[in-house]
């Protein structure tokens, strides 16, 4: 196997060292990256971690007032721009603020935003669906994309029924995400709207923020990346 001949915490290395250099402090160990405030485990190719050794790890961190998060190495392979805007933002060193009220509301094809997403979003840009842009001095510092409801696999498409796929920005932008959503609604009949957060990387905040119910919460599960 891969990893009996050239050792895990040898491949790993070089990952380790070049997201621990975009953190001020950062000490590594094994697979894990710490601060005072966060605890970054990093997940290679062809490596499996049970449901059970993640719920851990994030229990773990919890206990001692850090924030456990995930990174894959294909995140760092195919989005390096995306999970370092990521990681900056993670630990408080980005950016300028732009306030909502100074920014544009501009609606785009997806086509036109898949750039801005694949920077500034590290899961990277949806297929489909209408991206709502803040536009400030000509260019995008935010966007929200909406599509209806294609998560609920089998389900059919229900006529007012949408999902919030993603969220990103360049800049802090104060009641950015709240201005995208009043204009999507302000354009269209709205029956409901659902979103999913990735609990390995996100808190889940701004959903409360926005006045979204959470109505279910899944476990983690086992994660590999081949």
């Amino acid at each position: 196997a891969y990893f009996d001949k050239i050792g895990i915490d040898r491949h790993c290395e070089p990952y380790l060292s070049l997201i621990a250099s975009w953190i001020p402090g950062a000490k590594i160990k094994r697979q894990v990256i710490y601060t005072d405030k966060i605890a970054i485990m990093f997940i290679p190719l062809y490596w499996q971690k049970s449901a059970a050794k993640l719920q851990a790890f994030k229990t773990k961190a919890e206990l001692s007032g850090r924030r456990a998060v995930f990174i894959y190495e294909h995140w760092l392979r195919l989005r390096r721009v995306a999970t370092r805007n990521f990681i900056l933002n993670l630990t408080g060193r980005v950016r300028r603020t732009v306030f909502a009220r100074n920014c544009e509301v501009v609606v785009k094809p997806i086509a036109e935003v898949k750039s801005f997403l694949n920077t500034y979003h590290i899961q990277g840009s949806p297929l489909t669906g209408k991206a709502y842009c803040l536009m400030y001095e000509g260019s995008i510092v935010g966007c929200m994309v909406f599509n209806h409801t294609t998560s609920n696999r089998g389900s059919k498409k229900t006529k007012g029924a949408y999902e919030l796929t993603r969220f990103a920005t360049s800049a802090s932008i104060p009641g950015g995400a709240s201005r995208l959503l009043k204009a999507h609604l302000k354009r269209h009949e709205v029956i409901s709207i659902v979103s999913y957060s990735d609990n390995s990387l996100f808190t889940g905040s701004m959903y409360k923020k926005l006045g979204f119910e959470k109505t279910k919460e899944t476990k983690a599960d086992r994660k590999s990346t081949v």
